[in-house]
């Protein structure tokens, strides 16, 4: 039977290099840096998400506010204290 090598990765690579060839990753670093990056895209959502419901309200204020007669004053006041409380 024949004698059976095994090469690293790093040697694996140099040979698939010199073939022309994509080298080989390293698979047990890959979750870590999956499940960070999800993390990351999932808490940029939740800040478009909130940015959005901000915007939202921002917006029933100032109709409500025009319905209302208020002066822009009080209005520009009331939406920045409200899009500040919205955005914690």
């Amino acid at each position: 039977m024949p004698a059976v090598e095994e090469l690293s990765l790093e040697e694996t690579n140099k040979i698939r290099i010199s073939l022309g060839l994509k080298p080989l990753t390293d698979d047990k670093a890959a979750p870590a840096d999956k499940e960070k990056e999800a993390e990351q895209n999932y808490a940029r959502v939740r800040e478009q998400a909130a940015k959005e419901r901000a915007d939202r309200c921002f917006l029933v204020l100032l109709c409500n506010s025009y319905l209302d007669g208020r002066t822009d004053a009080n209005l520009s006041r009331g939406c920045r204290a409200l899009r500040d409380k919205i955005a914690k």
